[in-house]
């Protein structure tokens, strides 16, 4: 090969090197960019895919810890009832005690002795048809909107000053308070036995009412122990609406935390399909 030969060869292999030495050069960068563009996404879809599995877990103990209020909070309204009851029995037999020991004379003691037999015949009676009747669907659906009805009830009476406007606000509401008591009414009504023994003690108290009519209230009114069961009643009903308003309170927390949960789930999910996508 000639010298010429070879001097044209070298600057064609040289001019070949340049060339695929610049177009390196200029492409590596962008393949590189382009790379680590990728790396970068990718990173970043990791990231919020773990982000929102972390706030999914958060939400969840969330609803988790207030769920376990709900059982306290529900075993805290029942006992408040069973409270309230309790103490407007007393507050009747110390008003019949109190007229007992008052006025031996307009014959209250002897329809007061009558009342107590039939009230004690009814409720042998009464007793098996509303525990049969507070395992049903309805009972318990009746009972829960009674609850919700009082703690609305509860929130009326001390927000609205307004006689007018109060009456009209309670008078829907006391309709849902009542329908328990309406539903126990009407299973003791279709049980013959029970309604005869009902009507029984309803006849002995309304003599008694009678009779009462003639005895000056006053006197039951300044009675000690009379007094101090009412003290210790409208304490009982002030426990009870405290009662129902926490149980409210939990039953609302725990709906806000489920639906955070169910947010959290769905942004998880879609967290999930972006890092499909974009593998």
């Amino acid at each position: 090969m000639s010298s010429n030969s070879q001097t044209r060869w070298s600057y064609w292999v040289g001019v070949l090197l340049f060339g695929l030495l610049v177009f390196n050069v200029g492409s590596s960068p962008v393949w590189a960019q382009k790379k680590n563009q990728k790396k970068n996404d990718e990173r970043r879809e990791n990231e919020r895919v773990q982000k929102a599995q972390e706030h999914l877990k958060a939400t969840q103990k969330t609803a988790g810890d207030v769920s376990k209020l709900l059982k306290p909070a529900s075993q805290a309204v029942s006992v408040a009832e069973r409270s309230v009851k309790l103490a407007r029995e007393k507050v009747q037999d110390e008003r019949e005690s109190a007229e007992t020991r008052l006025d031996s004379k307009s014959g209250i003691p002897q329809k007061i002795e009558i009342l107590k037999k039939a009230r004690a015949e009814f409720e042998q009676l009464a007793r098996p048809i509303r525990e049969k009747l507070h395992g049903t669907e309805d009972w318990k659906l009746a009972e829960e909107a009674a609850n919700e009805a009082k703690a609305e009830k509860s929130e009326i009476l001390e927000t609205v000053q307004d006689l007018k406007q109060r009456r009209e606000l309670l008078e829907p509401i006391e309709k849902v308070i009542a329908k328990p008591l309406d539903l126990e009414a009407a299973a003791i009504r279709a049980d013959s036995a029970a309604n005869a023994a009902n009507e029984k003690a309803n006849k002995a108290k309304s003599e008694l009412d009678e009779l009462r009519k003639k005895f000056p209230e006053s006197k039951v009114e300044e009675d000690p122990l009379f007094k101090k069961a009412k003290s210790e009643l409208q304490d009982a009903d002030k426990k009870l609406a405290a009662a129902i308003r926490e149980l409210q309170s939990v039953k609302s927390r725990l709906a806000k935390a489920q639906a955070a949960v169910a947010d959290a789930q769905r942004q998880l999910a879609k967290a999930k399909e972006a890092d499909r996508l974009n593998k």
